[in-house]
């Protein structure tokens, strides 16, 4: 494993296609090697810019399923971080594979434009019979807004993954067929109440799918959660697939505005 520190108030500008911000990778070539953790730690205050197609802000990546307890590879960020992807298909935290963690502190902005662009992406595809723990992005309260088609507030992809916000959540998204939460065949998505606002046909406020034949896909919005849509068959909440389940405490408000659209289906 390797450690790498930046400062407070530092600032990460990135231009050019398949680029990435700051990344923390584990051992990768040797599935054989049990390594040590590998991590970046960011002070507050910092600023991560990228522009290209297919870039990373901010991730953290372990393609191997090492079977290892703890995290991997790891990246941390203090208060107030401020990420910005400019680009189709780029995401702005990015936690990807077994034991990947994304963590940030209170006060986070991340700002993603761009088709099939997302703003915190947890994901991992591999279906090991002792699946350990997935990729994880554990925040504190912030906001993300996306523009583009297809993009995505939050996405928790495949066994075990999970975003988690400790806070206060603003989501807005800009785009036909985006999604402000997410989650897909056993990601799991827990917030703390806020608000999720869409605007673009079929732009879904909250949506878990579950297409596998086992396991479960879940969303819990947490108390006091709103939820606006704005568009044809822009649906509040949608639960698709068995095994999937999208749970609201209390305080839950749903409000859509558009032709053929559903509060909660």
């Amino acid at each position: 494993g390797g450690y790498v520190e930046i400062g407070y108030g530092s600032e990460v500008p990135v231009q050019g296609d398949n680029s990435y911000g700051l990344y923390s990778q584990s051992q990768y070539y040797d599935p054989t090697i049990q390594t040590g953790e590998t991590r970046l730690t960011a002070g507050n205050g910092i600023s991560v810019t990228t522009y290209g197609e297919y870039s990373y802000a901010v991730m953290a990546n372990n393609a191997l399923p090492t079977g290892q307890d703890g995290p991997v590879a790891v990246v941390t960020l203090g208060t107030n971080s401020n990420i910005i992807t400019s680009g189709d298909t780029s995401f702005a935290m990015f936690a990807y594979g077994r034991n990947a963690l994304v963590e940030a502190g209170e006060g986070w902005s991340v700002q993603t434009t761009g088709n099939g662009s997302v703003g915190l992406y947890a994901a991992r595809r591999d279906l090991d019979p002792d699946p350990g723990k997935g990729a994880r992005i554990i925040v504190g309260g912030g906001q993300v807004t996306t523009a583009g088609d297809d993009a995505y507030g939050l996405m928790a992809l495949g066994l075990e993954s999970v975003i988690e916000v400790l806070g206060s959540l603003a989501v807005k998204t800009q785009g036909e067929d985006a999604l402000g939460v997410a989650a897909n065949d056993k990601g799991q998505v827990k917030l703390t109440g806020g608000q999720i606002t869409t605007t673009g046909d079929r732009a879904i406020g909250v949506y878990a799918e579950h297409q596998l034949a086992d396991g479960d896909t879940g969303i819990d919005l947490g108390n006091n959660m709103e939820v606006f849509t704005n568009g044809d068959a822009a649906h509040g909440l949608w639960a698709e697939g068995n095994l999937s389940s999208i749970l609201a405490g209390n305080g839950l408000l749903v409000k859509t505005t558009g032709d053929q659209t559903f509060g909660l289906a």
